[in-house]
């Protein structure tokens, strides 16, 4: 069975009301994404280690289904993408502060698809699948440039201001202010994307061909050659984010698992039974925010123990 990212964004692109009907096969939610100055996926964090404290996970609030991606901003504002109009019909970008218990405010960014989200540099980058656009809006979120892209899943930038994109159709696409570059070519339904902060290695997961054959999460080098292939018995991983300490955190959609990823690629679960979490990205302080996406949709905390 194709996995069913597949089948989600068939139905985002030809109008299907509700997608496919929650199972409890793999998830095609698109994950989302890091962000800021001191929040991005690929930028190290001041942080002071603390071996006596433990990974902890904090359930924050329950939220409308299907949400695709999250961005949280230096002020601690989360940003959730409605990727199918779940909330009021509309897909929409939503704000959530602090401490999380209000109501959700709407935002003026709208799309078509709207899915990963990018918080970086005073900027929010906003990944719309089917309108095959990254489009990136400032400290405002007023409207700054709109970029090109077939199907962007997920979207990184580099230390010399170039975007590492992840798109639906299997590839990494790099871009410049003069060119489009393929990385990848021939991913197994690649889902998120995370850079290291040398800007010469990233991360990739894949959910893999079909649910009983499992996906994969691989570091590969910019010019795309393959460097480190993560030890864990995935399923059907999907987003991904950098933790302060260098660890890569997955969430395995499939088996509703949090899995820490050490960089030479052993890694281990560290929380189990959620429903569904496919969107993960960093707070400020280096905890991690994770989104469930069917069934019982709701906002947890990771505290990653920095």
């Amino acid at each position: 069975m194709i996995r069913r990212v597949a089948l989600i964004l068939t139905c985002a692109l030809s109008g299907c009301a509700d997608g496919p009907a929650a199972s409890g096969t793999p998830d095609g939610a698109i994950p989302g994404p890091d962000r800021g100055p001191a929040v991005d996926r690929g930028v190290d964090r001041a942080f002071t280690p603390d071996a006596a404290r433990k990974p902890t996970l904090t359930k924050l609030r329950s939220l409308f289904e299907m949400s695709h991606g999250a961005a949280v901003d230096p002020a601690g504002h989360i940003f959730i993408a409605d990727s199918y109009g779940k909330h009021d019909a509309t897909p929409r970008v939503y704000r959530l502060d602090p401490p999380y218990q209000g109501a959700l405010s709407p935002t003026t960014i709208t799309g078509s698809t709207p899915a990963g989200l990018l918080w970086h540099g005073g900027s929010l980058y906003v990944c719309d699948v089917s309108a095959n656009a990254v489009r990136v809006h400032d400290a405002t979120l007023a409207p700054v440039q709109s970029l090109s892209v077939p199907m962007p899943w997920n979207v990184q930038v580099l230390p010399d201001k170039s975007l590492l994109v992840v798109t639906f159709d299997g590839r990494v696409i790099r871009l410049d202010d003069s060119a489009q570059t393929e990385v990848l070519s021939g991913l197994e339904h690649p889902f998120d994307i995370v850079a290291e902060p040398d800007g010469k290695h990233f991360w990739v997961s894949e959910q893999g061909p079909e649910a009983a054959k499992g996906g994969g999460v691989r570091r590969h080098a910019l010019d795309g050659t393959l460097d480190v292939t993560s030890s864990f018995g995935w399923v059907n991983p999907e987003g991904i984010a950098r933790g302060p300490q260098g660890d890569i955190w997955v969430a395995e959609t499939a088996l509703g698992q949090i899995v820490r990823v050490t960089p030479d690629g052993s890694a281990a679960a560290a929380f189990g039974g959620l429903t569904l979490p496919a969107v993960i990205t960093p707070f400020p302080d280096g905890d991690l925010l994770v989104v469930t996406v069917r069934q019982d949709t709701a906002l947890y905390r990771v505290g990653t123990g920095s």
